[in-house]
């Protein structure tokens, strides 16, 4: 395993400047990361902070031990019970098979970060996945993307009866998940590692009851030995311990409301898109109604869930938070503001779109005594197998071009490069003629017919078709004589730039491990990179 680092594009203006020129997002974050001093002083706030330990610890350890949480999992729990135990976290949604391979290279970012700094700071620091089980958008976790038959296909799981449940609270079909793991491995391929990966997903798929159980499953799996703990935001014991904070957010939920408000005016000002809408009725809750999740809105100074006529005054919503916490859920606004009051957090990981939305809420972690943690970007990777490398310098299709998404640009440059000009001028020569005869014929024959004048351009339009066609052909066979360079343009570009996006964000990291090893992921997770920005390019 081979790793090149390489600065790529990142996926909007927020996140570029971000990583290039932090000095222009600098008002909307409180630590910049890349000041040596960042984490040491976030430290220090921390030591001024209390936490629930004991009744986190109990809730992480009773949640990781129904994935067979491996020994390293309970240590790392259990050192959360030390008043100087700080947290590095990310998450992401319960995907089917983990969703895209971006997923695992956050786990490797939270593990890789945790370790750094415990190293650096002399203190345990504790690598946590938050899974984001209270979500209800299932058409976002329900699929992974397959190669078939040279094209991309969207390998999604149906299940009728989603309607707004949170995932994890959704049961896992389990015969359609056999299949549905079969149509998977078979568009990857008989390899070596077939077979001990799909009794290992099968187990996976035995083993659980939903369809967080079977991502968590997944995770233990690939990360357990290396000592990732994974938190369900659904969990109800976890809801349980957020309880006082739900009673804060209902309390300061206008004063909330507007250091958001504000923060997305002025990212507005400043030329960004905004990372989601600017409403003045955010309550920045959901709230489940007969196990559906409801977005809650501030309407004539009470709360109402969105679509319906149920509504609380903020007296009754707080009496019913006392009687059921387990109706309470965040948005993508207080679940950075729940992680803060329930972690002892040093720091935050997540992608381009989450830095983008992290930049929303400054002030708002303020409005609760809060103070934003440094928000790191997560590890970036690229897979290149041996063949599409020996490719790649077959073709000169460089690491920048990469980068740059620019191989398209080259494989067109190639295939104008092998049509002949030649034929190109002689065809539309003749189609000039051809319209030019029309023309005078049109003429002629109108003087002596204009009945004749329609069955002229009928005949024209029939000998242009003819013409189109030929050229057509012709560049058809220039084509074919060169189809085997042509075919591994389409191989690399649908490698590493399925319709022209990171390879990360497509392709599921259960193809790599199905043709490399299942322990792929381990030799990543331990092969030296740089924590940073730069996209590392691992050659197999």
């Amino acid at each position: 395993m081979v790793i090149h680092e390489r600065k790529f594009k990142q996926s909007g203006p927020f996140a570029q400047d971000f990583v290039d020129d932090f000095s222009k997002v600098a008002a909307f974050f409180s630590y910049d990361v890349k000041q040596e001093t960042t984490f040491e002083k976030r430290k220090t706030f921390i030591e001024q902070r209390t936490y629930h330990r004991e009744a986190l610890v109990e809730t992480l350890v009773r949640f990781n031990e129904k994935y067979n949480g491996t020994e390293k999992v309970r240590s790392n729990i259990e050192k959360l019970r030390r008043n100087d135990a700080l947290v590095v976290v990310g998450g992401q949604q319960a995907g089917v098979l983990t969703g895209p391979a971006l997923v695992i290279y956050k786990a490797i970012s939270i593990l890789r970060l945790a370790k750094e700094q415990e190293e650096k700071l002399g203190v345990p620091v504790i690598p946590v996945f938050w899974i984001a089980g209270e979500d209800h958008d299932f058409d976002e976790v329900n699929h992974i993307f397959l190669s078939k038959e040279q094209e991309i296909v969207k390998h999604s799981l149906e299940h009728l009866y989603n309607n707004r449940q949170a995932v994890s609270t959704l049961l896992l079909p389990k015969e359609k998940m056999v299949d549905y793991i079969d149509e998977a491995l078979f568009s990857y391929g008989e390899r070596e590692y077939t077979k001990e990966l799909r009794e290992m997903l099968l187990q996976a798929t035995d083993q659980s009851v939903t369809y967080t159980d079977f991502f968590a499953h997944l995770m233990m799996h690939l990360f357990g030995e290396h000592g990732l703990v994974l938190l369900d935001a659904n969990d109800p014991h976890i809801r349980a311990l957020e309880r006082g904070f739900f009673r804060e957010i209902i309390e300061k939920n206008e004063s909330l409301h507007e250091a958001v408000y504000k923060k997305l005016e002025m990212m507005e000002r400043m030329g960004y898109p905004l990372p989601f809408e600017k409403k003045r009725d955010q309550a920045n809750l959901f709230m489940f109604l007969n196990g559906e999740r409801y977005l809650l809105e501030r309407v004539d100074g009470a709360f109402q869930l969105k679509n319906t006529d149920i509504r609380w005054s903020k007296e009754q919503l707080l009496d019913k938070l006392e009687t059921e916490p387990a109706l309470f859920s965040n948005n993508v606004v207080t679940r950075p503001l729940m992680q803060e009051y329930v972690l002892p957090t040093l720091a935050f990981i997540g992608g381009p779109g989450e830095i983008h939305y992290w930049g929303t809420l400054k002030e708002a972690f303020e409005v609760f005594s809060f103070e934003m943690p440094p928000v790191c970007m997560r590890l970036s990777y690229s897979i290149i197998e041996r063949h599409i490398a020996k490719w790649m310098e077959e073709l000169q299709i460089t690491e920048e071009l990469l980068a740059e998404k620019n191989i398209q640009h080259q494989k067109d440059a190639f295939i104008s490069s092998v049509q002949s000009v030649e034929t190109e001028t002689t065809l539309n020569d003749l189609q000039q003629a051809i319209q030019k005869s029309k023309e005078q014929l049109q003429q002629v024959g109108g003087e002596v017919d204009p009945t004749l004048i329609p069955f002229i351009e009928h005949a024209s339009q029939k000998m242009w078709r003819e013409a189109e066609g030929i050229k057509r052909r012709i560049k058809q066979q220039e084509l074919r004589q060169h189809e085997q360079v042509i075919q591994k343009y389409h191989a690399i570009e649908k490698s590493l730039l399925p319709q022209n996006i990171y390879q990360e964000r497509f392709w599921s990291i259960w193809y790599y491990i199905n043709a490399y090893g299942l322990d792929l992921v381990d030799r990543l997770v331990h092969v030296p990179v740089t924590f940073d920005e730069l996209h590392k390019i691992v050659y197999v």
